[in-house]
């Protein structure tokens, strides 16, 4: 489970510098914008054909990382489609656990070219097997009509007051209970996107709440172009999101077996700039028969909700395990 909390913490590639450090462990150089770049990055092979630059895994996760292929579809798509197309959803599921040591290639099938409205499928494979399958649907900007949101969550503290990642690996630390463990988190890593969370979580002492998980995000490192804010939005969405139902019962859990994302939904409402901090809400509404539902908010800070996200999860525990919650 801790583990699946740092997946933005990346360990240094070779050729990565690290000779510019700040308070916080993050690596502030042009090698971080590149390491960035390659991870959104397709190659086009043909017309509506891509493949991938790089592909990274979570450690001790079974595959490539769900949000990785999210982005990446993204990427693949909205390059078949005008620019003054936007995207405004994808619907997706995972079919099998991508493998980071080979390309993954990404097949576009235009479904429609309306006048407003323009749809994707997008389809992930290697070695002739499909890996991801997405659907994606762009419109071009219209006049706002009937407007509401959600409001922006009283009660979340600011980025200044909420736990830097350095904070937070250093809780995890000191709760390792062998020291093998605290030499594995105390080995060098390299930031490529600035977290801090609202929840404290520790091995000593778990996170258990029914109350909405909140991290905020933001990255220094990219480009202007709207286009890679929102491929790198898309690929935050599955950080923390499936953690959800088990914050429900007890974060982080020593029973967890397996947790694997199996579809993603994203509804875009409307562009935002990732250098400035974002807040990415996340909670469980259900879970059973080794599934949980999990929803996500995505907040700017001067309050606009610009994103929706909801994701099904496996989650197994060991055999016979039981937590029953009431909502």
């Amino acid at each position: 489970t801790v583990s699946v909390l740092y997946w933005c913490i990346v360990q240094p590639r070779p050729g990565m510098s690290t000779t510019s450090v700040d308070g916080e462990g993050r690596y502030s150089t042009v090698k971080v914008a590149e390491f960035l770049e390659s991870l959104l990055h397709l190659e086009q092979l043909d017309t509506g054909l891509f493949r991938s630059k790089k592909l990274v895994t979570p450690k001790n996760a079974r595959g490539t990382y769900g949000g990785q292929l999210i982005a990446h579809a993204l990427q693949a798509a909205q390059a078949t489609v005008s620019e003054e197309k936007r995207v405004h959803s994808l619907r997706s599921n995972f079919l099998a656990a991508g493998d980071s040591s080979a390309p993954m290639y990404y097949a576009v099938k235009r479904l429609r070219d309306g006048k407003s409205f323009a749809v994707r499928s997008v389809t992930a494979f290697q070695k002739s097997e499909p890996v991801y399958v997405a659907t994606l649907s762009f419109q071009v900007p219209e006049e706002p009509g009937i407007q509401h949101s959600t409001g922006f969550p009283a009660d979340a503290p600011p980025p200044e007051k909420a736990v830097s990642q350095a904070d937070q690996l250093a809780r995890l630390i000191d709760g390792a209970p062998t020291v093998q463990l605290k030499e594995n988190f105390r080995r060098k890593f390299a930031p490529a996107i600035h977290v801090r969370y609202t929840n404290r979580v520790s091995l000593k002492n778990p996170l258990k709440t029914q109350r909405p998980m909140r991290s905020w995000f933001k990255c220094d490192h990219i480009p202007d172009d709207p286009a890679v804010h929102r491929a790198l939005a898309f690929f935050a969405t599955d950080f923390t999101l499936a953690l959800s139902p088990l914050a429900v019962h007890g974060l982080p859990n020593p029973d967890l077996r397996m947790i694997v994302s199996l579809d993603h939904t994203i509804y875009f409402h409307e562009d935002f700039s990732v250098r400035e901090w974002f807040l990415y809400e996340v909670h469980s509404s259900w879970a059973g028969s080794n599934r949980g539902l999990c929803h996500g908010r995505i907040y700017t800070r001067d309050g606009r909700h610009v994103m929706t996200v909801i994701q099904e999860t496996l989650i197994r525990m060991k055999k016979g395990y039981a937590s029953t919650a009431k909502l």
